[in-house]
């Protein structure tokens, strides 16, 4: 009789110790952290490879528009020689930055809650710093900065090299300092263009430590609408100088044959600093050009002047 009480008594005991287990369990379950699945996703950097950038962020505010289609050209227009069709030609001269020329130029702030609403760090118009304007004897006096645009940006001097948390400068209003800027030209057909296009434009620099800038084409109409990224056809960015001594290097030009019969091809002139540091100012661009080439040894346009943007 006594060893049945005694056996009993300890499966009693054991019932309360195991109840008391389960409640605690629930509770933590119910107050404690949300599991690391529930968690709001940040949104990545850039995925790098051996060769360069394998994607990029994308916005997608351009994605029901249909890309401009290139036509051969018929006459001589702003690139008077054979086989190329000049069909974009931006220096941001106008205050509806960036789309002085073309409703097709976006500017982005891939680590804004919403890209292209709330950004506070963005390639915008900055003033004191440009390589020519609206004639070709005109110095202009803006340029594309790729620190210049969003809440942030906008506040700061491109004329005193100033930089987001450089010597007090704010940068985010939550978080750490971190900059993904893309200026984009999205989109353009380029299913007749047999011999892709060439990007030509000015540039000026002093990469931060850990900066990064490339220019680079994607077939949008490809994206990754769950990433938010596109896949790269061809970048460059080791050609660039990252230091060009507060001099403007004109004339650069990148040949892209790859775009030859791409559906929807972007454009992407691409800044990161992720996290920023503040020994350098980042980059200006000026004095754009998109040429679409239907030879394979077209020549270059003889003159780098912009025209003035449309009234």
């Amino acid at each position: 009789m006594h060893r049945i009480a005694f056996s009993r008594t300890a499966m009693a005991i054991i019932g309360l110790i195991a109840a008391s287990l389960i409640v605690s369990l629930l509770a933590t379950g119910s107050s404690g952290p949300a599991p690391a699945s529930a968690a709001k996703p940040e949104r990545l950097p850039v995925t790098f490879g051996p060769k360069g950038p394998i994607s990029v962020a994308v916005n997608a505010g351009l994605e029901h528009q249909a890309p401009l289609r290139i036509m051969v050209p018929q006459n001589p227009g702003d690139c008077p020689v054979p086989g190329v069709a000049r069909f974009e030609s931006s220096n941001w001269e106008c205050p509806n930055f960036p789309q002085c020329s073309s409703s097709k130029w976006i500017s982005f702030d891939a680590y804004a809650s919403v890209p292209g609403f709330t950004d506070e760090i963005r390639w915008g118009r900055s003033e004191g710093e440009s390589t020519v304007g609206l004639t070709a004897d005109d110095a202009g006096k803006y340029a594309a900065w790729s620190v210049g645009g969003g809440t942030v940006g906008r506040s700061l001097s491109a004329a005193n090299k100033e930089y987001p948390g450089k010597d007090g400068e704010i940068c985010r209003s939550q978080g750490p300092c971190r900059i993904y800027t893309s200026l984009q030209f999205n989109s353009f057909e380029a299913g007749n263009v047999p011999n892709g296009i060439r990007i030509v434009f000015d540039y000026k620099a002093k990469l931060p430590t850990g900066a990064r800038f490339f220019v680079a084409i994607a077939d949008f109409s490809k994206r990754d609408l769950g990433t938010g990224e596109v896949a790269i056809i061809k970048s460059y960015e080791a050609e660039f100088q990252r230091d060009t001594a507060d001099e403007w290097v004109r004339g650069m030009t990148l040949p892209f044959p790859e775009a030859a019969g791409v559906a929807e091809c972007l454009i992407t002139f691409t800044y990161i600093n992720d996290p920023a540091t503040a020994d350098g100012y980042g980059v200006f661009i000026d004095n754009v050009h998109l040429d679409a080439l239907f030879s394979s040894a077209a020549p270059p346009c003889p003159s780098p002047a912009t025209p003035p943007p449309p009234i």
